[in-house]
């Protein structure tokens, strides 16, 4: 047994250097391939040769789409940043804005504040020299608005007039109206 598994070896290490010894492509080996699988290449060539020529345009058009997209990509980019800093702008703007009412706010109602606590320490002091704690007469102001809502009042026409002229379906003039009698079982007895 020893003795076939040397010839096994032998013959394998001869076929190695036959092998290592032989070029891989040798033009034997390229006319030796071409004549068992011509055919087969041949019309592998062709079947690829079709499919570029009908996925061509749709390869360029791919190929366009994606320049166009990157250029675009690197336009709108500027373009947002330019956006996105105009818009910060006008944030900071309408926040300046707004700090600006809210100030005037703050001091209105600071100023209210101070014309109460005057009025209230007024109201004190009167009623500590015995004048009444609260003045029970209108302010001035409320007086000043009064009389110009009487003579709002008095120019306006009146909606009925005394007359009795109010046509047939205002209920005024004429008879007192007319009223049916009761339905139902009438006199007495």
């Amino acid at each position: 047994m020893e003795e076939d598994e040397i010839n096994d070896i032998e013959v394998d290490e001869a076929t190695e250097e036959k092998f290592s010894q032989q070029q891989w492509f040798s033009p034997q080996l390229i006319f030796k391939i071409i004549e068992n699988y011509g055919w087969f290449i041949v019309a592998g060539v062709v079947v690829f040769l079709c499919l570029k020529s009908k996925l061509n345009p749709y390869l360029m058009k791919w190929r366009r789409q994606r320049r166009t997209t990157h250029e675009t990509m690197a336009a709108d980019s500027d373009f947002l940043l330019e956006r996105q800093e105009a818009i910060e702008k006008a944030r900071n703007r309408l926040q300046q804005q707004n700090d600006v009412l809210t100030e005037q706010w703050a001091e209105k109602q600071r100023k209210k504040e101070e014309e109460k606590r005057v009025n209230s320490l007024k109201d004190w002091e009167k009623h500590q020299l015995g004048q009444g704690y609260r003045s029970k007469q209108k302010k001035p102001s409320e007086e000043e608005n009064v009389p110009e809502l009487k003579s709002r009042q008095k120019s306006s026409r009146p909606l009925r007039s005394s007359d009795g002229g109010g046509g047939p379906l205002g209920g005024f003039g004429g008879s007192g109206g007319y009223r049916p009698s009761r339905r139902g079982p009438s006199g007495g007895g």
